[in-house]
């Protein structure tokens, strides 16, 4: 700040000298204009570790289009509607179990990584001086919000088009939501546990691979569902599969936040 009023001050005597406004004047509106942008920008609500929730909320805000819709929402929409044409039009059912297999692929290999990690890597989550668990609770909980919403309006239009049962929609939901959690859990553990000098490419890859190893068992249990009793029971198996596996990931991840290891 003093570097910046000392060239300030230099540019407005030097102006003067040569009878001419000086730039820093000049431009003074404009920078009074992207001054009021950066506050609203900044204008992170709520105290302690839920600033980690709200964060996530406000940059969601920014960068979707109208507020609103993001590209990851688009891609669901374009799966909802191209399985609901589908059903329409070739297959005459109304279920939307194809569309809810394909979304889960999609979900999948679009979620790798850590979802904090922008946190970690620049110390957010160890300035605040909340319990480890609150924080790591709030950053997820924003991914889960994320997942939720980008869903919710292809799921909607589905039910529209096809005249599907929302009960099994709400199925199709909290499986897809927990499928989320869960393999945000998994991708924080597994991210803590890899070398911090190791290549972000071979992290992700390494990833993958032991993600895949985790999808078999919600492979397996939505098949063991389908032989007893169906689909529905499949899902719920899942559904409580994907919470398990999510709040053991979850509980294991911030002691070793605080221990120095992730």
């Amino acid at each position: 700040d003093a570097m910046a009023g000392a060239q300030q001050r230099e540019d407005i005597l030097l102006a003067a000298s040569e009878k001419r406004q000086p730039i820093s004047m000049a431009d003074e509106g404009k920078k009074k204009k992207d001054r009021r942008k950066v506050k609203d920008e900044q204008n992170i609500k709520g105290q302690g570790a839920i600033v980690f929730f709200t964060k996530e909320l406000i940059g969601r805000k920014r960068l979707a289009r109208f507020g609103f819709v993001t590209v990851t929402m688009t891609w669901y929409l374009v799966i909802a509607l191209s399985c609901a044409l589908l059903n329409l039009k070739v297959v005459k059912s109304d279920t939307f179990d194809v569309a809810g297999f394909i979304t889960m692929a999609v979900l999948f290999f679009r979620n790798y990584g850590n979802p904090i990690a922008e946190e970690t890597k620049m110390n957010w989550l160890f300035l605040v001086p909340e319990s480890a668990y609150k924080k790591v609770f709030f950053a997820m909980l924003a991914g889960t919000y994320a997942t939720f919403m980008d869903l919710l309006p292809g799921m909607i239009i589905f039910i529209i088009m096809c005249g599907t049962n929302p009960l099994h929609m709400l199925l199709w939901m909290a499986v897809l939501v927990t499928m989320d959690f869960m393999l945000s859990g998994v991708g924080m553990v597994l991210e803590a546990l890899f070398p911090a000098d190791a290549m972000n490419t071979v992290k992700a890859s390494l990833q993958l691979m032991l993600k895949f190893f985790v999808i078999l068992f919600i492979v397996i249990a939505v098949a063991v569902g389908v032989l007893l009793d169906g689909i529905v029971l499949g899902l719920i198996i899942t559904m409580f599969m994907n919470i398990v596996l999510g709040a053991v990931a979850f509980l294991i991840y911030p002691s070793m936040l605080h221990s120095g290891i992730a």
